[in-house]
């Protein structure tokens, strides 16, 4: 993300220098607000407010004095008040005749150098920060906070904050007025859009998240050399964040809610499609390391499978299931593998023609290496005569649950229609092309269509 457009250099010149020039403190400090100033501020104060569109009930306010500029060789007069609202941001008002008021919270004020809110309720105004930081959904018992700038077009201010019980971050905190959400940007994040943050270092951030992976079994035997925020993902308001590990161990990605929370780590070999993988991890490295994680997984599920190569194809949101595809040393036949990201399921595998029901096709595998397995289905329901030398997958029922698959028989005799359980290997029942005619528009084979 670039940095706003106005920045507190330019807030200071424009709008603070006047005042602060006519109404220099003497050395000795600034002269104390009197009652008077406070009674004309707390009535005048919440008409410029309301003017500006500022949401604020005051709980202190006063009238600092006038500041004049010079405007087309005219000296313009305004007035400057300070307030302080209940439980959030005070503010400097700058009212010039009837223009709309101009406000700067304390916090800006602060930045500028030249002038800072005096009242006794804009003592911390990095803690009115708290109630738009708990809006974030993180963790952070505010300590300090800086004015980093303010886009109108976006409609919010950014400050960086430092938290006394863990890392610091950004924050976009809506403008009065503004239809924009309160959110929290990571310092890693940050630094890729050349904001670099002052209160926490890249080595707290990069320890935060080790902290949160550490239970996770892509953690195991790595220790964390690096880490770097990869790219946001929008439609799940997530973060992905790469770690790399020391002794070429392999890496993995963490995807972490923007609340800061923990979602999920991927293996590099998963993340290959999200802008780009890894950079820290060697490939060959990750791949040996994730072919025998896989192997694993596959026996574990009851499938002899020892991974010479696979290929990561995301997450099936569906069936909340890693989906890869399994190239197998001991075996001809590769499979499309679905890997629960649970323990509350199965894992499940699909040949390389019943993949297609699932809008896969398999690149490590040829379809063909599924007809022996298409074969035996067809002779577990009395077909030992067709040695399959085609098939093609037809679709799934949706309402009967069932796949059919069509084949043909290398003996040049008409083949059968296979209808499956859609969740398994089960086979319903048997179809001759003559009985199959109103699925998917028939058999389409060219040893089973008629000449």
């Amino acid at each position: 993300m670039n940095r706003p457009g106005i920045v507190i250099a330019a807030m200071a010149a424009l709008a603070l220098a006047p005042f602060a020039a006519q109404a220099a403190a003497p050395a000795k400090g600034p002269a104390p607000i009197t009652k008077e100033q406070k009674a004309r501020g707390l009535k005048e104060v919440p008409a410029l407010l309301q003017a500006a569109g500022v949401s604020c009930n005051p709980s202190d306010a006063a009238f600092l004095g006038t500041s004049e500029e010079k405007v087309d060789g005219k000296a313009v007069k305004q007035n400057v008040y300070e307030v302080a609202c209940q439980g959030a941001l005070g503010y400097i008002v700058m009212a010039k005749g009837n223009e709309k008021p101009q406000t700067y919270d304390c916090i800006a004020v602060a930045e500028s150098g030249t002038l800072t809110c005096r009242l006794d309720g804009n003592g911390n105004p990095a803690q009115t920060l708290q109630p738009v930081i708990a809006k974030t959904g993180r963790n952070c018992q505010i300590a300090q906070a800086k004015y980093l700038g303010t886009s109108p077009s976006a409609g919010i201010t950014r400050y960086e904050v430092g938290c006394s019980n863990g890392p610091g971050f950004v924050l976009d905190s809506p403008l009065p007025g503004s239809t924009a959400q309160p959110s929290a940007i990571s310092c890693m994040k940050a630094a890729s859009g050349q904001i670099n943050c002052a209160f926490t270092t890249k080595e707290a951030s990069v320890a935060e998240l080790v902290q949160l992976t550490a239970s996770q079994p892509a953690a195991k035997d790595c220790k964390v050399k690096d880490a770097r925020w990869v790219t946001s993902d929008p439609s799940k308001n997530s973060e992905y964040y790469e770690l790399g590990c020391d002794e070429n161990k392999p890496g993995f990605m963490a995807e972490i809610a923007s609340n800061g929370s923990f979602l999920r780590t991927l293996s590099c070999a998963q993340a290959q499609g999200i802008a780009g993988g890894c950079s820290m991890t060697d490939v060959n490295t990750a791949q040996t390391a994730e072919s025998g994680t896989y192997t694993k997984l596959a026996k574990a599920a009851g499938y002899d499978c020892t991974v010479a190569n696979y290929r990561a194809l995301g997450v099936d949101q569906a069936s909340k299931s890693e989906v890869v595809e399994l190239a197998c040393s001991n075996r001809a036949d590769g499979v499309i593998a679905y890997f629960p990201t649970d323990s509350s399921s199965k894992a499940k595998f699909w040949d390389c023609v019943r993949a297609g029901a699932r809008g896969i096709n398999c690149r490590l595998s040829k379809e063909d290496t599924a007809y022996p397995k298409l074969t035996a289905a067809l002779a577990s329901k009395g077909r030992n005569t067709c040695k399959v030398s085609g098939a093609r997958n037809i679709g799934i029922a949706a309402d009967t649950k069932t796949e059919y698959v069509e084949t043909a028989c290398a003996d040049g005799l008409p083949g059968y229609v296979i209808a499956f359980d859609d969740s398994s290997d089960n086979v319903k029942e048997l179809l001759t092309c003559g009985q199959a005619t109103g699925l998917g528009g028939g058999c389409k084979l060219p040893t089973n269509v008629k000449k």
